[in-house]
């Protein structure tokens, strides 16, 4: 389970500093990964989040294993507390102006848990539902 920091996803930077880098990881095998990072990468204007096939590591980052990677993308914000699946999409919502409208609702009440659990069954289906192929132990067949 998630803590309310790793839930909120607010990283803010100070005022006048440079922004916090924020990595995504993601699978590269999957087209509905790639094509959600198409997207999103296009709305990212300020160029504020580097977009990472986890096939394109050596070793998981900090934190996280293998397992982890399989099972959801993940949100390195910069500040040592890496966010899954939606939570990770829900930070992300704030890093676009053209997102800026959707993610309050992201923060409803009842929307994390929803947002969670939606995330997790697209996640767990998506080779299913693009047509990739991943084995166990976080490795694309």
């Amino acid at each position: 389970m998630l803590s309310e920091t790793q839930q909120r996803g607010d990283a803010v930077d100070a005022p006048g500093a440079q922004p916090t880098p924020r990595v995504l990881y993601y699978d590269g095998d999957c087209a509905l990964c790639e094509t959600a990072r198409r997207w999103l990468s296009r709305l990212d204007f300020r160029r504020r989040v580097e977009w990472t096939a986890r096939q394109s590591l050596t070793e998981p980052p900090l934190g996280l294993t293998w397992l982890d990677l399989e099972g959801a993308a993940w949100l390195d914000a910069g500040d040592g507390r890496p966010l899954r699946g939606f939570y990770a999409f829900r930070a992300l919502a704030f890093e676009s102006p053209l997102l800026w409208p959707l993610a309050p609702a992201l923060w409803l009440a009842g929307v994390g848990g929803l947002g969670e659990r939606a995330y997790a069954w697209v996640a767990r289906n998506r080779c299913r539902l693009s047509g990739c192929a991943v084995e166990k132990g976080g490795r694309s067949a």
